[in-house]
């Protein structure tokens, strides 16, 4: 590795004529936001990087100079950056420092008059993960104007929204406001628009959202539009990824993105999110529970016994109906020959058609609507007049519903929202031509459940497979969705994470060069850390491809194994499958063989839940145990909890792969996506192949599952393969590179099982101080914070625990039949309704 061009000072003070000279430049300034505070500083180590001087509140380690080298070089010479670092290593804290003292240079020189001032827009998955990185800011030396973006879902603290969540609260937040004199609505809109316009002083600090809330009540104003507000003023911006790729989001934002600087925090989701964010599917169910909500506002304004004021009229309701009776008619009706064979088990692909073939669905046909004067038909003159109508329709609509979930009318809104983008593109033809080929429009119908078919006549079949259809619009090119955060001219794009490799297909997938790229070791001792693959069992070959997974024999050896190695590790245990099916599969054959009594023996035993509603108890309940007893969870890759928890110290001391997580062959999506690369390749003669694209699927979710493992310095844990594929060159050369060259290989489980024993021995010796040593200091990152479940839930889950536990213990006795076990998250959540009412709070 290159030494980096760094000058260390430990000692930060400045000299006299340095001070004189800044306060000098500071004068210059434009938007001398940027401050940072000198008595910290002190305190602090500085580093002159390129030229920029950055203070880092510890003695950075080599690497963390690395990493902030390439901050820095990105930032001066205007280059996209691809920089990859483990858990663990700090990058957060470096990339902050880095980037805050390029920004700062940047503003104490002479600016040209025609160029902006770079602002820092930090994007993260979730408002968990960005409240972790205000606490790394506010260890900074740094002071910037920070604002933390959010929903109102995160942000409202008027009493009278507070049962409100989503689409429902937005549209009782517009009326609130329309209506501020009322009873029904809101002065702290009204409180902070007054202040504001009165120049009153109100704090500008680094708020998260606790604080933000905070603020809002003590001084009655609004914490939403109070961050809407000071956007313009913000050198920091934070923000989740679904904010920036929604193009409607970022355009309400008003957030000036030319010459600014964007990060992406655990990058390595990012071609998904591009893809996902650029795709929709519409079903018949969706566009018929619409239509029922229709109706019933429709009665509510023939009659208005309560005089209630909407935004909608009968015309604008009529007509919609009608639009969407047209597409749902169309759907249904779509009669063309099927493909040879279904896709699944559960859903049946009965056409793939070119992208562009999905403004047949949608869009509107003259003779459709002949005879109906009054009606605008779905086409591009109309584009705007139909979404004020439905989003006139979202306000009347959405009072009384149900909170939880999303109304479907806010579902839809969305997929013609991002329809009508691709397809107007800022009303460049060629550019939505080139777009829409990046897309497969799909008819799917999904299959009919037997308890429901076996109730069905004859006749009846056909008509309720119809029902059943749905309408995908899938993009399969993540630059489509990458090329929109381009067009808005950062000066540059940095993307970090644990695992970013292999870059070329990274950079290439987004169709954008990162000229600037980091691969970093981690800062941890080689023997902290254990990784093994295991080859066989007692008494079978470890491979779980899809065709060995009905052996039962396999399945057993793999249990037992588990047992051994929940006996021989201390803490947590943590099992991650490549899917549901085979998670559920290996449970079953447990409970049958009756393995599960001899793994409760040493460790509680818990499985993710599939349901969001379970996950607060399910995880708060396995916390719990680590520290006394210890506990194992299943878990599989690209879930939750592979992604993104805090798995420190004693919670994950041991990371268990079972097979290798290549997406499902017979996925529809992962069949038109092999399709989709193969045509590119054919065409243009280069790109993604889809084999390559399908390894480094694997690849990628395997890195990010043993990421759980080592989470700061003194950390330590054995990461076990247990498949014989991983040997393989393409898999094992694959493993993240500060594991690949520890990599051991046993073809004896009996052996590993003493290795391991052995390692965690050795452990104890070294002595290392955990960060985390008990529950109640766990940050329990990856809690939703859009579902009412987990709004301030950590204390409540943590105290009601073991209580959750012991009633689902006391029903698992009375009810020997149903093996309701703790780890199911169903029994949990039916034994925890009271709890549930609590949380809500």
């Amino acid at each position: 590795m290159q030494k980096p061009n760094i000058q260390y000072e430990p000692d930060s003070t400045q000299s006299q004529p340095a001070k004189k000279r800044e306060k000098k430049l500071l004068t210059k300034q434009y938007n001398p936001h940027v401050s940072y505070d000198p008595k910290k500083a002190k305190g602090h180590h500085k580093y002159t990087i390129l030229g920029t001087q950055c203070y880092f509140p510890y003695q950075a380690y080599d690497l963390q100079q690395e990493f902030m080298t390439k901050v820095v070089q990105a930032c001066q010479q205007g280059e996209n950056a691809l920089l990859e670092s483990p858990t663990g290593t700090g990058k957060t804290l470096a990339l902050l420092t880095s980037i805050l003292g390029w920004v700062r240079s940047e503003r104490t020189v002479e600016a040209h008059d025609d160029e902006l001032p770079p602002k820092i827009i930090y994007c993260s998955r979730t408002h968990s993960q960005l409240n972790q990185v205000i606490k790394e800011l506010k260890a900074t030396a740094y002071k910037p104007r920070m604002v933390l973006v959010g929903s109102r879902d995160q942000m409202c603290v008027n009493p009278k929204l507070s049962e409100y969540r989503g689409a429902v609260l937005n549209s009782q937040c517009k009326k609130a406001i329309k209506n501020p004199t009322k009873l029904s609505g809101c002065q702290y809109e009204s409180n902070l628009n007054r202040k504001l316009k009165n120049n009153i002083d109100i704090p500008f600090k680094m708020f998260d959202i606790e604080e933000l809330h905070t603020l809002g009540e003590r001084h009655k104003i609004c914490p939403f539009y109070l961050q809407r507000h000071r956007i313009s003023e913000a050198d920091v911006l934070l923000m989740p990824y679904n904010y920036i790729f929604s193009s409607s989001v970022s355009r309400s934002l008003d957030i000036q993105f030319e010459n600014s600087i964007i990060i992406f925090d655990e990058g390595h989701n990012i071609p998904k999110v591009c893809e996902e964010a650029s795709s929709f599917e519409i079903s018949i169910g969706q566009i018929s529970e619409i239509q029922g909500k229709l109706n019933i506002l429709k009665k509510k304004m023939m009659s208005n016994d309560t005089h209630e004021e909407f935004e909608s009229d009968l015309t604008k309701v009529d007509n919609f109906k009608f639009l969407l009776t047209i597409i749902s008619e169309r759907i249904k009706n779509w009669e063309q020959e099927p493909i040879q064979k279904p896709i699944d088990q559960e859903k049946r692909i009965i056409r793939i058609f070119t992208g562009d073939k999905i403004y047949n669905f949608l869009f509107c046909k003259r003779e459709t609507y002949e005879g109906r004067p009054d009606f605008r038909p779905l086409v591009p003159k109309h584009f705007s007049y139909w979404l004020k109508v439905i989003d006139d329709l979202l306000v009347d609509t959405t009072v009384g519903e149900d909170s939880k979930r999303t109304p479907q009318l806010k579902n839809f809104y969305d997929c013609l929202k991002k329809l009508i983008g691709i397809y107007t593109h800022d009303n460049d033809a060629i550019e939505s031509q080139k777009d829409i080929n990046h897309y497969y429009s799909v008819l799917i119908e999904e299959k009919i459940e037997e308890h429901i078919l076996k109730k069905l006549k004859k006749h009846e079949i056909e008509p309720r497979k119809k029902s059943n259809r749905k309408i995908g619009f899938w993009c399969f090119n993540p630059a489509v969705g990458f090329n929109k955060i381009m067009k808005l001219s950062p000066r540059s794009i940095i993307l970090t994470s644990g695992t970013l490799n292999p870059m070329d297909e990274f950079a290439q997938e987004l169709g954008t060069d990162f000229n600037i790229r980091l691969e970093n070791p981690h800062v941890i001792q080689k023997q902290q850390v254990q990784v093994s693959i295991l080859k066989n069992g007692p008494n079978t070959r470890f491979n779980f491809k899809y065709e060995n997974r009905k052996s039962t024999e396999m399945m057993l050896d793999l249990l037992n194994v588990i047992t051994d190695i929940c006996r021989v590790t201390p803490g947590g245990v943590l099992v991650f499958f490549p899917s549901y099916q085979l998670m559920k599969s290996v449970i079953k054959i447990c409970e049958e063989q009756k393995i599960d009594k001899k793994i409760e023996k040493y460790k509680s035993f818990y499985e993710e839940p599939r349901q969001s509603a379970h996950y607060p108890y399910v995880i708060s309940a396995y916390y719990n145990d680590v520290y006394s007893k210890g506990s194992l969870m299943f878990g599989v890759c690209r879930g939750k909890i592979a992604e993104g928890l805090d798995f420190s110290d004693d919670a994950a001391r041991a990371v268990i792969v079972v097979g290798v997580p290549y997406p499902m062959k017979i996925d529809p999506k992962t069949i038109l996506k092999e399709k989709y690369l193969d045509n590119i390749r054919k065409i243009k003669k280069k790109g993604v192949s889809s084999k390559h694209w399908y390894q480094t699927q694997a690849t990628r979710a395997t890195n990010q599952a043993i990421g759980r493992v080592i989470r700061h310095s003194n950390d330590y844990g054995n990461i076990i393969l247990i498949d014989e594929r991983y040997e393989n060159p393409e898999n094992k050369s694959a493993v993240s590179a500060w594991l690949r060259d520890q990599i051991k290989v046993f073809s004896n489980s009996e052996l590993a099982i003493q290795q391991y024993q052995q390692f965690y021995e050795d452990m104890k010796k070294l002595d290392l101080k955990p960060k985390v040593q008990a529950v109640t200091e766990l940050e329990l990152d990856d809690i939703d914070e859009n579902d009412d479940h987990f709004k301030g839930v950590k204390d409540q889950i943590i105290e009601d625990a073991s209580k959750i536990k012991a009633k689902a213990i006391k029903k698992q006795k009375l009810e020997k039949k149903r093996k309701s076990r703790v780890r199911y998250a169903g029994g949990i959540a039916k034994e925890s309704q009271k709890i549930t009412t609590v949380l809500k709070k």
